[in-house]
């Protein structure tokens, strides 16, 4: 039972976050508007979506999505107190999440259908100082990125 109530807690502040976090609204404006992206956290599947033109993460699954994130509780956790406040911060924060070993991602859609489908554009409207730090990580090119994406393929 504690479990259940800490799980649904950490979706109910990981859904706050995303509803406060412009970064979130920005991102999915370089997305097709039917896309959605499948978020796990543990013990729920949930997902993102623009409901309304606000992007915001509810319980249930899709069969939609093209990429998946999961998430640790500590991710969760850690993301929900976040004070990025920018596409680039934020992705900043989750790809050092990800090198953590805390979040996963993967592409569970066609991968063509990512590489067309904006997620190169959230990359670019994320800023400078995310692609500096994608730079320092070795992915210097759209190239890189693309064999990255390639990858990630489940």
């Amino acid at each position: 039972m504690e479990t259940e109530q800490q799980s649904n807690t950490e979706f109910e502040r990981l859904a706050g976050f995303v509803s406060r976090q412009p970064a979130f609204d920005e991102a999915f404006s370089c997305l097709k508007k039917t896309a959605e992206i499948s978020i796990k956290v543990p013990d729920q599947n949930c997902v993102l979506k623009s409901v309304d033109n606000k992007v915001k993460l509810l319980r249930e699954n899709t069969s939609l999505a093209d990429v998946e994130f999961t998430l640790s509780s500590s991710a969760a956790s850690q993301l929900s107190k976040s004070s990025a406040n920018t596409m680039g911060t934020l992705g900043i924060e989750v790809l050092k999440l990800v090198a953590a070993g805390e979040i996963q991602i993967k592409v569970i859609g066609k991968v063509f259908s990512v590489l067309t489908g904006g997620y190169l554009s959230i990359v670019k409207k994320a800023g400078p100082e995310f692609m500096a730090f994608l730079g320092s990580k070795g992915f210097k090119s759209v190239g890189k990125i693309t064999q990255a994406i390639k990858k990630m393929k489940s």
